[in-house]
């Protein structure tokens, strides 16, 4: 899992695949390992970590953890190189958070129980910022069609499903084993 966070999400399946996650934070990571001791974690920047090609059968990165890179170019190369690290016939999960998604995030109720809101730095919300404890965090979500364009010829299927609140799902599976990464 890139961006893994707490890792909240291993936590919910012990003892039921080898899992390593990548994430930056050491606080975020320390809280991961007491949460999920059988998995393997990795302090590192997603934007400059590397992983010998075809480590992975599946590959997941939730709530839009890519939306920290700095900009469109660097999430794109991150895509792309993150297609390498799948096994020939392995998958991809990703959360994405569009901009058309974060225009209506504030009125969600999730962030009226939580009181978590988004900011745009732009007309269109493709650059945004949320702040909290850690500080003032600045965000970048592309169009899906760009996801789209780097991981469709990849896979044998890639699913799109929005939940009906401010995510979209993307689920990639079959990793074609010839096909060329830029």
């Amino acid at each position: 899992d890139i961006a893994c966070g707490q890792g909240w999400h291993f936590s919910q399946f012990h003892g039921r695949a080898r899992m390593t996650g990548l994430d930056l934070s050491q606080a975020q990571l320390a809280r991961a390992r007491a949460a999920t001791p059988d998995a393997d974690f990795i302090c590192g920047d997603m934007a400059e970590t590397q992983f010998a090609p075809a480590s992975f059968d599946l590959l997941t990165n939730f709530w839009g953890g890519y939306c920290y890179l700095a900009d469109r170019e660097a999430i794109a190369a991150l895509w792309r190189r993150v297609l390498g690290w799948i096994a020939p016939g392995g998958a991809l999960y990703v959360e994405l958070l569009l901009a058309e998604d974060l225009a209506s995030f504030n009125r969600s109720g999730f962030a009226g129980k939580t009181g978590f809101s988004v900011m745009s730095r732009g007309s269109d919300f493709m650059e945004w910022a949320y702040e909290d404890s850690a500080g003032l965090h600045i965000m970048t979500s592309p169009p899906l069609s760009e996801a789209l364009d780097i991981f469709g010829p990849a896979f044998r299927s890639v699913d799109v499903r929005h939940d009906g609140r401010f995510m979209t799902h993307v689920v990639a599976q079959g990793r074609l084993g010839d096909t060329i990464i830029a």
